[in-house]
């Protein structure tokens, strides 16, 4: 007698089968297991492959009887699938299981399958392509904040008020709204007055202060700033105990050569690609957005519940996670949980879809990660690691699952320039500054 399966109900992606698994499979197999158990057991009191059958069966049967049920668990579902046609989307579901000795094993198997997908014409769509040179400013501000990094603070030789660009020595009592402000109240730290820190309204309101006179600093932080701060206006009274300024660097060929640069021409034109390979990523960050929207709206498939759901459940964590610690963005802070609940269920929905549609394209045109690529993205896991870089070799060498977490980012840009080739692409330059903002806006 064979595995049958009952077909018990089918709705949109969901199907659900009963299964029996027969008792004499079941028992054949146990039985030639047993078989081998018997001629290799050691048992104190008989010769090796002599102890009575009877007192094997009853030391090993359960547990023999056990890997044979749960390997015929294993075969009845893939052969289930197999013979349905059936692609799930998920683990499929064992449920209502009955596995009593000499009797057939049945349980109610739930599948969820992935949606049919027809794919948009890639070749009709039509995306503007931004490009944005790098201006000389930025190379001066970038080879300034490189010299500010690399220049030794010394104190001042003659005594001055606060100017852009020093490092000050502060105590700080915060407030908002008549509240204290912990994480900004500090005592003798460190105070760099770069706007890259410190929103531009704090650097300009220490600006004149002199040491020992106490300088109250008004300020706002912007609305996507993480924490209860976001978009909150903070009072802080500063008082500077030193000021130190960066020591003056001749910016000539032997500063360059400190930072592994040939010359000081050589050392702009490194600091000229890094800044342009910045822009050109926000870019591509920029077109890519277009396309995932473009991509979201072409298509209408179903989309497997379970999926989402367990889309949704990872995110809701996080979300919870950051309201309990104060984290929420401020747009964030002011919806309500029902409003917040259904906008990223919306954003869980839309995840899947998008991960089931470069997932078709993906298959369909055998894109593949090669070992170099793979190889340099572990380096990458290395080189930002902390710790020993050769923990992350070592990790990743024994966790293949860890592996494939690395190789879906790679497969998904690969995925998003093959739908670039595509598509006809309209170049448009822009201001550095537009960039910047356009940037913002999408992330």
């Amino acid at each position: 007698m064979s595995l049958r399966f009952d077909s018990l109900s089918r709705e949109g992606l969901k199907a659900s089968f009963a299964v029996t698994i027969p008792a004499d499979v079941i028992q054949a197999d146990v039985n030639t297991r047993l078989d081998r158990v018997v001629l290799t057991a050691r048992v104190d009191g008989f010769r090796p492959g002599k102890a009575p059958r009877a007192l094997l069966v009853q030391r090993y049967g359960a547990g023999l009887r056990a890997e044979v049920v749960d390997e015929a668990l294993k075969t009845a579902v893939r052969t289930l699938l197999n013979q349905e046609k059936l692609r799930p989307a998920d683990h499929p579901r064992i449920h209502d299981l009955q596995d009593v000795p000499e009797q057939d094993v049945t349980f109610r198997l739930e599948v969820e399958s992935l949606p049919d997908i027809t794919l948009m014409d890639f070749a009709a769509l039509q995306l503007e392509r931004l490009e944005s040179n790098v201006p000389s400013a930025t190379v001066e501000q970038r080879m300034a904040h490189l010299v500010a990094l690399t220049a030794p603070l010394v104190p001042l030789a003659e005594p001055r008020p606060v100017q852009p660009g020093d490092v000050l020595t502060a105590d700080s009592v915060a407030s908002m709204e008549g509240q204290p402000v912990p994480s900004l109240t500090f005592e003798g730290e460190t105070v760099s007055l770069d706007k890259e820190f410190w929103p531009e309204e704090f650097e300009q309101g220490l600006i004149g202060a002199e040491v020992g006179v106490p300088r109250e600093v008004t300020f706002t932080f912007p609305a996507k700033t993480r924490g209860p701060l976001a978009g909150k206006t903070v009072t802080c009274q500063i008082t500077v105990r030193e000021i130190r300024v960066h020591k003056p660097i001749t910016l000539d060929d032997a500063f360059a050569q400190t930072c592994g640069a040939e010359s000081l021409e050589a050392l702009y034109s490194k600091v000229r690609a890094y800044a342009q390979q910045h822009q050109d990523a926000l870019a591509r960050s920029i077109l890519k957005q277009k396309l995932l929207d473009v991509l979201d709206k072409g298509h209408d498939f179903p989309l497997p519940e379970g999926v989402v759901e367990r889309e949704f459940a990872g995110i809701w964590a996080e979300v919870e996670r950051q309201k309990a610690q104060g984290d929420l963005s401020a747009e964030d802070a002011a919806k309500s949980l029902d409003d917040l609940r259904a906008e990223y269920r919306r954003i869980a929905a839309r995840r899947v879809r998008l991960g089931l549609v470069f997932s078709e394209v993906i298959q369909r045109n055998n894109l593949e990660v090669t070992r170099e690529e793979l190889r340099q993205a572990v380096l990458h896991q290395a080189s930002s690691f902390q710790g020993n870089p050769e923990a992350v070799f070592t990790y990743y060498r024994n966790n293949p699952e860890a592996v494939e977490h690395l190789k879906t980012p790679i497969l998904e840009d690969k995925a998003v320039d093959f739908i670039l080739a595509k598509a006809t692409l309209t170049p448009r330059t822009v201001a550095s500054e537009e960039l910047n903002k356009l940037s913002e806006m999408v992330s």
